[in-house]
């Protein structure tokens, strides 16, 4: 969603943007020039990921790039993350780079084509709004959000202290069911004796990040983000933590007054999808049964 209740659809494979009216009715629609793309973000050693992340009002988008040349760990059992760059392509196609992090969690087998996913994984986040706009990067091993301007220089990092969550048993046994009936295609005996070795792990300090509509800062507490309800901590557009807000759903969109969000009944597979009130005057997250 951008200012103006305008919805934004993009496609992988840097496809085309699309902006749309709340009714549905196309805006516009705009292409990536592909080459000129290229010339940007690709050398000898770096390689730009396969889509945007995040198309911008002004026409901007956020990008990862990654090397050409690294090499995953080759012991089996090993958990690894291979080195991403954010960076920020505005219209011109001039590249603005928010430095280097991590990608998500992989396990390293020791035939490179089994699957490699761990449950509940770390990874870098990126996301970018308000106005003026800032860009955010995380890594997401720890509670430290770095504010950047949107040509890449550090305003500010915002950190929490939080006590580790351990990985629950009975969530991760419904991880692992879910993602092998998902891909029942794959042979999952060498992945299951490769993650019997890994040890016990927590789950990610960071694992959301939210912009709303007045550049608010939304980071979902670790501890009620693995049940995809709860608390969400809540910064300024100046990194300063305002409080808490305990939501029953997932938030999709924040206005000035309302949080659309949506909650999956995993047992039936129904989507319910509400609209929250937003009181930012008093208690932020004061709520209506609407």
């Amino acid at each position: 969603m951008l200012p103006g209740d305008t919805i934004v659809v993009w496609d992988y494979m840097s496809g085309p943007i699309y902006h749309y009216d709340p009714s549905g009715s196309l805006l516009k629609e705009s292409r990536i020039d592909v080459r000129a793309l290229s010339e940007a973000t690709r050398s000898a050693e770096v390689y730009p990921g396969e889509s945007m992340h995040q198309p911008l009002p002004d026409g901007s988008f956020l990008l990862d790039r990654r090397l050409v040349n690294w090499k995953r760990p080759t012991r089996a059992g090993e958990i690894y993350r291979r080195p991403t760059e954010w960076v920020r392509i505005d219209s011109d196609y001039a590249m603005h780079s928010f430095g280097w992090w991590e990608a998500e969690e992989e396990l390293s087998m020791k035939d490179p084509f089994d699957p490699n996913h761990l449950p509940f994984r770390a990874k870098s986040l990126a996301t970018a709004g308000g106005d003026p706009r800032s860009v955010y990067v995380t890594n997401g091993d720890r509670y430290e959000v770095h504010q950047f301007s949107p040509t890449g220089v550090l305003r500010r990092i915002i950190r929490r202290t939080v006590d580790p969550v351990p990985i629950d048993d009975e969530r991760q046994r419904e991880w692992i069911e879910d993602i092998q009936e998902l891909n029942s295609h794959r042979n999952w005996t060498a992945w299951d004796r490769v993650f019997a070795t890994v040890p016990e792990r927590n789950h990610p300090p960071v694992t959301g990040l939210f912009v709303d509509s007045e550049g608010y800062l939304w980071v979902p507490d670790p501890a009620n983000w693995i049940r995809e309800t709860g608390e969400w901590n809540v910064f300024d557009p100046a990194g300063r933590w305002l409080g808490n807000v305990n939501l029953p759903y997932h938030p999709y969109r924040i206005s000035d007054d309302l949080i659309l969000g949506g909650r999956s009944d995993r047992d039936i597979g129904v989507l319910t999808i509400a609209g929250l009130r937003l009181d930012r005057r008093g208690r932020l997250g004061e709520r209506s049964p609407n």
